[in-house]
């Protein structure tokens, strides 16, 4: 799954992306497998992309982020 995500306000320079998983409702019969990533960072936003594997069954998951420059 792919979720675009544009900032309010464009940066002045591309930001670095932190990323949290804060909830996750599984299935318990399987390995919960999942990893999420930020790409296509730019100025204006980035993608948001969240994958599973193998027999992983996961119904919903949601988390934060943040956008910064150092």
């Amino acid at each position: 799954m792919t979720i675009e995500i544009k900032f309010k306000d464009p940066f002045k320079q591309k930001p670095n992306i932190f990323l949290s998983a804060t909830q996750i409702d599984a299935a318990k019969e399987t390995n919960v497998r999942y990893s999420v990533e930020a790409i296509s960072i730019s100025r204006d936003g980035f993608t948001l992309k969240v994958k599973t594997w193998a027999d992983s069954r996961i119904f919903s998951i949601s988390g934060n982020w943040l956008a910064h420059i150092e």
